[in-house]
């Protein structure tokens, strides 16, 4: 099966009128926001990031279909809350919480772009997932 080809940079236009919670700080001194997803991310953004995805290991060795990684672009109920990861509004991953799982927050998915990897955004993100149960009192975080 051949890489898909995919418009890169992907990019978060202002139009699409979301707006960052957080600024975490990663390597060499950049840093990234994060954003939850509120509204349905436009088609070709949703199926570009989810390709990428499903491109990357451990969902190409599962076969996950871009079109089930899509639903991950769209918003959700507040306990399940999904956010991109964004350097500049260029999206560099996304990932998914499931709240209250437990007695604390289920880590559904974390996915950073392999032209991203390596910079320490998925560590900072992991931290601020930790952060922000702690504050809410939760005593437990889970990922699979």
């Amino acid at each position: 099966m051949s890489e898909p080809v995919l418009p890169l940079p992907l990019v978060l236009r202002q139009e699409h009128d979301l707006e960052s919670v957080a600024t975490l700080a990663i390597a060499e001194g950049s840093h990234v926001a994060i954003t939850p997803v509120t509204r349905p991310l436009p088609p070709d953004l949703a199926l570009a990031l989810s390709s990428a995805i499903a491109s990357m290991d451990p969902w190409k060795r599962y076969g996950f279909d871009p079109a089930i990684l899509m639903r991950l672009c769209m918003p959700a109920e507040a306990s399940a809350p999904r956010y991109l990861v964004t350097h500049h509004h260029e999206v560099v991953g996304l990932f998914a919480l499931k709240l209250g799982w437990m007695f604390g927050s289920y880590l559904h998915i974390l996915a950073i772009l392999p032209s991203w990897q390596g910079r320490g955004i998925g560590g900072a993100v992991l931290g601020w997932i930790e952060e922000r149960a702690r504050a809410n009192g939760e005593r437990n975080q889970f990922a699979m």
